[in-house]
């Protein structure tokens, strides 16, 4: 499936670009940018074998699925520029860091990417009129 977005190939991407009139090429490299998980996700399954579902608790599943949802929007964050209002680099490093943490399979440092999720979370909600003005 991920021919669908991959250059050189990228039917779908291809396909959107001549809809949209756009440049096919750059349409593909940005579906690859936006389809970044899609290769990460293999790892989910290579670091955290309990994520299969099978004879693991509960709570360990669980645990797994929510770090593993927080990487994957920390990872949009990073690729987009922006989580909440627009980021600017150190505020994009911050993100990758959460993204970092968040997949390996450690509770203390699962615990730690929370933590600077919630940090950059309360920050940029805080700072988001701020930036705004400053942006108009």
């Amino acid at each position: 499936m991920s021919s669908n977005i991959t250059p050189p190939v990228c039917v779908a991407a291809f396909a959107a670009a001549s809809v949209a009139k756009a440049e096919p090429m750059k349409t593909g490299w940005k579906a690859c940018a936006l389809a970044l998980y899609l290769y990460l996700m293999p790892f989910a399954f290579a670091y955290s074998p309990q994520i299969t579902l099978l004879g693991y608790p509960l709570v360990v599943i669980l645990e797994i699925i929510f770090s593993w949802s927080i990487a994957t929007v920390a990872l949009a964050a990073v690729i987009q520029g922006w989580y909440i209002r627009g980021l600017k680099v150190w505020e994009r490093f911050a993100m990758f860091l959460v993204m970092l943490t968040m997949v390996f399979p450690v509770i203390w440092v699962d615990l730690a990417g929370i933590g600077i999720m919630a940090v950059m979370t309360v920050f940029l909600r805080r700072s988001r009129k701020r930036y705004a003005e400053q942006a108009a």
